[in-house]
């Protein structure tokens, strides 16, 4: 069943040339960088998707890289299309289709080993779980999530030296302004070092433990990688994110017209990323392209999206020959709402 629904998603898909489908694959990341700031910046939930729809619809990312990675140009730039209601409920749904496809492949799995058993209806199929609960752990998940929350919340802003929400939406909002590109309005904006400074404290200890969950030490040294070169570019890309996220809500409310979910998922150029993030580290170019290399996904990674489950939004994704797509939500620990940032509340958003 999970083959057949697989195969005839990829049939629709198949009609579709490589320009065509590169705007559809950055307008399913524009939905999932949507989604997932929603559900980590906004408390009231009537806003967000319910968890059961936003979980299948994530777990749609992986074979939709998997099936299409393989399918982006290799030429240099790529197509600007208007994110809009209808657009994105196609990417909506095109994700949800993908992601159903990963449930009954992830249930069909669980039943050849035991955990799973299934009884035809005339409604379809009911599951039914041999052990006392998920093996995705979901209450455990939400309890941690809570716990993660409440001890970002908690955090004494004094003693950190943090600016509060009220002085970041002040500096904020007298540096953005209306970005036309005639195909929709996004949120432009200019610099502050005070504001770099801000975002690259508040993800500082973070990044330190992802360095460390994921063991790479500083030290280091492997394939002409620096572990520190590592952390350092993570960190600075994750404060880029989480600045971007907050500039694109703020511009929301005080501009005219913004096309929200537009402005979130943008790309960038190699070379001019490389140069910016040198510059503001002091660390060699080289070192700098080596580290992005290593962190960028690509066509070739392909088969490990048609492999993991997990669904994973990569920093840096190569959409085309010179351009890098960069999800926001790769912020978050994985695309399920797991990394709320203490402060993040730019709302309302504005798209649907």
């Amino acid at each position: 069943m999970a083959r057949s629904h697989l195969t005839a998603i990829h049939e629709r898909l198949d009609s579709f040339d490589e320009l065509h489908f590169t705007a559809i694959l950055i307008e399913a990341a524009r939905v999932i960088d949507y989604e997932n700031v929603l559900m980590n910046s906004r408390e009231d939930e009537s806003y967000h998707l319910p968890y059961p729809a936003f979980d299948v619809m994530s777990r749609g990312w992986n074979p939709l890289l998997h099936y299409g990675l393989p399918r982006l140009p290799k030429t240099v730039g790529i197509p600007i299309q208007e994110s809009t209601a209808t657009t994105r409920s196609h990417a909506r749904s095109l994700l949800h289709s993908f992601g159903a496809s990963a449930i009954l492949e992830k249930a069909a799995d669980m039943a050849l080993h035991g955990f799973l058993t299934g009884q035809e209806t005339e409604n379809g199929l009911n599951l039914k779980f041999t052990v006392g609960h998920d093996s995705d752990h979901f209450l455990d998940q939400l309890e941690a999530d809570a716990l993660e929350t409440a001890l970002n919340g908690g955090e004494d802003r004094e003693s950190t030296g943090l600016m509060t929400a009220a002085e970041v939406d002040d500096l904020t909002g007298a540096l953005v302004f209306p970005f036309e590109t005639g195909h929709g309005t996004m949120v432009g904006y200019d610099a502050d070092p005070r504001l770099d400074a801000h975002f690259i404290q508040l993800v500082g200890q973070r990044v330190s433990e992802w360095r460390d969950e994921a063991g790479i030490h500083p030290d280091v040294q492997s394939n002409q990688l620096d572990g520190a070169d590592v952390a350092a570019v993570v960190m600075l890309l994750a404060s880029v994110y989480l600045k971007h996220i907050w500039f694109v809500g703020v511009g929301s409310k005080r501009l005219s017209e913004i096309n929200y979910c537009m402005s979130l998922t943008i790309w960038n150029r190699p070379d001019e990323l490389i140069e910016s993030i040198s510059s503001f580290t002091g660390i060699d170019a080289e070192r700098i392209e080596r580290t992005l290399r290593a962190i960028v996904v690509t066509r070739d990674d392909a088969a490990y999206f048609g492999a993991e489950p997990t669904p994973f939004m990569p920093m840096l994704l190569e959409i085309s020959e010179g351009y890098w797509l960069s999800p926001v939500s790769s912020v978050f620990r994985d695309v399920t709402p797991s990394f709320p940032p203490a402060g993040i509340r730019a709302g309302p958003f504005c798209c649907a």
